[in-house]
């Protein structure tokens, strides 16, 4: 006595072809697909009391009244009647399945918890899309790959048999997995290109890194640190999504390292440099100082010395120059051309220090030349001539 209801929608065509034949057009046609042993059940009995006591209870009430409570009895047989069957409201067909039709069928009915197995053709979600397959996209937004389903519209030109729909409906739901399979392998192949895509970017900023650094380099070539760097550096590029990781990964960490060390190496070569100056050219409050700053070992002495050792080395090496910042000149807000003695001054202060430049200054509203000293920014003193 088991029964499948099979669901299916008729396209406008479909129903005007129903309507012609005879059928009701409704656009939601229903099958009720029965097992081949099937038999109906005894028909309940009405109760023949049940229309006396509605009789009974219509008598002596309001015209007004017995209307409401005519169609309040319609209303709840009805809902009664699509409890105990809820394809009563609908266009529907009764057929007898065969072993092999019941067989295939019952292989892919939902099984129904209001008390009925059922069939939705074209239902894939639980929204009543229908699928026709499934395809790859890229979410540009978020820079992801993502599997689409490809909604399609699945609706008859004619009514159908459980026979035809059935098979039909299997070779359909069979043609989506595989259809879900491909995308799937297509989404892997997919997403590993885009990986090596962004690895061969991200090797690539790291090499333009590298690059710009080993510009700087122009001193302690020799160091371990460099050395190893530059080695990288020449490893060509890999193909394979984990070397070009690895290598990216291990140039960055290199020049990290390699950047470490040079300013290792340079801020002790600045020191030697300086401790020689001193001790050669150092005035005597500069050269005690100096000797104090190393027994005492606190950073606050040793800024103390390196600022008096720049300014009586800039003074002994470059006279009329000061240090000077940002925050006074600009290049960009000067409002008159370079006078012909601010000219002037600009080539006689390159014969001191060739990159010299000149710009303007907001605060004295002239020109004056600007250069660098031990990696500090100076500029000319306006009140000094040089000879």
């Amino acid at each position: 006595m088991a029964r499948i209801v099979i669901a299916y929608r008729l396209s406008e065509t479909g129903r005007r072809v129903a309507l012609a034949s005879g059928r009701n057009a409704g656009e939601e046609q229903v099958i009720i697909l029965q097992s081949p042993d099937h038999k109906d059940p005894e028909p309940i009995a009405l109760d023949p009391e049940i229309p006396k006591a509605l009789a009974e209870a219509a008598k002596g009430a309001p015209k007004s009244e017995i209307g409401v409570f005519a169609r309040e009895l319609i209303q709840a047989v009805s809902v009664l009647a699509q409890a105990l069957d809820p394809t009563v409201t609908r266009d529907t067909n009764v057929e007898v399945a065969s072993p092999e039709l019941w067989a295939l069928a019952s292989g892919f009915a939902a099984l129904g918890a209001n008390g009925f197995d059922s069939i939705g053709l074209g239902n894939d979600d639980s929204r009543g899309n229908t699928y026709s397959g499934y395809s790859v996209r890229e979410d540009r937004g978020r820079g992801t790959l993502v599997i689409d389903n490809d909604r399609t519209t699945l609706a008859f030109d004619r009514p159908m048999t459980a026979a035809e729909l059935i098979p039909a409906e299997k070779l359909r739901r069979e043609a989506l997995m595989a259809s879900l399979a491909a995308a799937r392998v297509e989404h892997t192949r997919r997403a590993t290109e885009l990986q090596i895509e962004r690895a061969v970017e991200d090797l690539a900023l790291a090499r333009r890194r590298v690059e710009y650094d080993r510009a700087r380099l122009t001193t302690h070539r020799d160091l371990p640190a460099v050395t190893a760097l530059d080695a990288l550096l020449a490893t060509p590029d890999p193909t394979d999504l984990a070397a070009l990781q690895s290598l990216a990964s291990q140039l960055s960490s290199a020049r990290e390292t390699a950047t470490t060390a040079m300013k290792v190496a340079e801020e002790s070569l600045a020191k030697k440099t300086m401790s020689a100056w001193i001790r050669e050219h150092g005035s005597e409050h500069l050269s005690r100082l100096a000797d104090f700053s190393e027994e005492a070992n606190t950073s606050s002495l040793r800024e103390e010395v390196r600022k008096m050792y720049f300014e009586e080395r800039l003074k002994a090496e470059l006279r009329g120059w000061v240090k000077g910042g940002n925050s006074r000149y600009s290049s960009n807000d000067q409002n008159r051309p370079p006078t012909l003695d601010e000219l002037d001054l600009h080539e006689r202060a390159k014969r001191s220090l060739p990159n010299a430049k000149l710009e303007w200054f907001r605060d004295t509203k002239q020109y004056l030349p600007t250069g660098s000293f031990l990696g500090e920014e100076i500029h000319l003193d306006e009140t000094t001539l040089l000879d």
